[in-house]
């Protein structure tokens, strides 16, 4: 069984239990055995010969099992792919849980941007949040250890630690001149999945923090509390929304969009799969969507269906730009490859791979900017109203 997953950045690592996390643009699960023969195959002779001599000539006893996952590491991380990992079943399982929405770490999404690890969101309420990491952030050095040509699978292993424990993240932010030591002492991470409000008595808000399992029953629930309390429009919050599993973003534009495509899928054979919506949707309701440098992949693929369709409006700033797709590959050993296996695109055949979406309103919010005001959500409301008086008129 393949499980496609938006994996937001990179894996989006979440800065949890192996992260400190993984993450994604769309992930597919499967269960795949894979025999291969290699007696035929020269290069997996030459491996054999490089093991059996290893394990001869070193001056220490290894063993096997971590040969051969030195040996499928090596050859992933060949790839230059930072989405491409091998998962060993320890780091599985958390991979699971994560999906699950619940881990230990410090509750930060990150990525490797231009090289650089970079934070992609924080976790609301979580300790990464509260001490003040935000998106955007390089982080430099951990514990005193700097990132520099480092892997994420490595920025993970120093991050990474049990709940009560403290790590040191040191980060560069623009428009800051020098880098910022930050303690964060690492917890249980809830996330927080689908949050919601009424604004104004007639606007209804709603904020999906990630794409996980829980998604479709969650925004369903939203929209019958919106409903109930009679609304006149929606504004859907993914700012700092890291992705998650293709699945769910189907799922969400479904709810808005009645009919057609939310997303096409090509592999290296120019194979596509499409995906459509489901059918039952609110096509009616006005919507305006929020977005942000934050808003990566499964998020992305809503934002960019809705804006294809002209279903709603855009606001906010540019997003991410993470458009591959990984499929997690269950081994025989109940280890993982998580693997790179397509590129997806916008029902219009947009390509937003490291380019990201251009909100159809731009605000952009200054890191010195010292107020409390949301400037993005009053927009947005404002957007709304507007909305509001055209179907009055009409």
């Amino acid at each position: 069984m393949i499980k496609k997953i938006l994996i937001a950045v990179g894996v989006i690592l979440l800065i949890t239990f192996f992260l400190a996390g993984i993450f994604t643009a769309g992930f597919y699960t499967h269960k795949k055995l894979i025999e291969i023969k290699t007696a035929n195959v020269p290069s997996f002779d030459l491996l054999k010969e490089a093991v059996s001599e290893i394990k001869q000539s070193y001056v220490k006893d290894v063993s096997d099992k971590k040969l051969i996952q030195g040996a499928i590491k090596g050859a992933v991380e060949s790839l230059d792919d930072p989405y491409t990992k091998y998962l060993t079943e320890e780091e599985a399982k958390m991979l699971g849980e994560e999906m699950h929405g619940e881990f230990d770490g410090v509750g930060l999404y990150i990525g490797l941007k231009e090289n650089k690890v970079t934070v992609i969101t924080p976790i609301e309420g979580a300790p990464a949040d509260k001490a003040g990491l935000k998106a955007g952030d390089v982080i430099i050095k951990v514990d005193g250890k700097s990132t520099e040509g480092m892997s994420l699978e490595e920025a993970v292993s120093l991050i990474k630690g049990e709940k009560g424990t403290k790590v040191v993240l040191t980060i560069v932010r623009i428009d800051v001149d020098k880098p910022i030591d930050f303690e964060v002492v690492r917890d249980k991470i809830v996330i927080p999945n689908v949050v919601t409000k009424l604004l104004d008595e007639d606007i209804g808000y709603i904020r999906a923090h990630v794409f996980n399992q829980r998604i479709d029953s969650d925004m369903d629930s939203a929209l019958k509390e919106m409903k109930d309390l009679n609304v006149k429009g929606i504004i859907l919050d993914l700012r700092n929304n890291p992705g998650g599993i293709l699945e769910g973003a189907v799922d969400v534009v479904s709810k808005f969009v009645d009919a057609g495509v939310v997303v096409t899928v090509r592999d290296k054979n120019g194979e596509i799969e499409t995906h459509n919506t489901k059918g039952g949707a609110d096509s009616d309701i006005p919507l305006v969507i929020l977005v942000n440098g934050g808003s990566a992949s499964a998020s992305e693929i809503v934002a960019g269906a809705i804006q294809d369709y002209d279903r709603g409006v855009l606001v906010g700033e540019q997003t991410f730009g993470k458009a591959s797709v990984q499929s997690v590959i269950e081994l025989s050993d109940d280890s993982r490859l998580v693997v790179t296996t397509a590129h997806y695109f916008t029902p219009n055949g947009r390509d937003i791979q490291e380019k990201g979406i251009k909100p159809d309103v731009v605000v952009k919010i200054e890191e010195k900017e010292e107020t409390e005001e949301d400037l993005q959500l009053e927009k947005a409301k404002s957007i709304l109203r507007g909305m509001f008086k055209k179907e009055e008129a009409a």
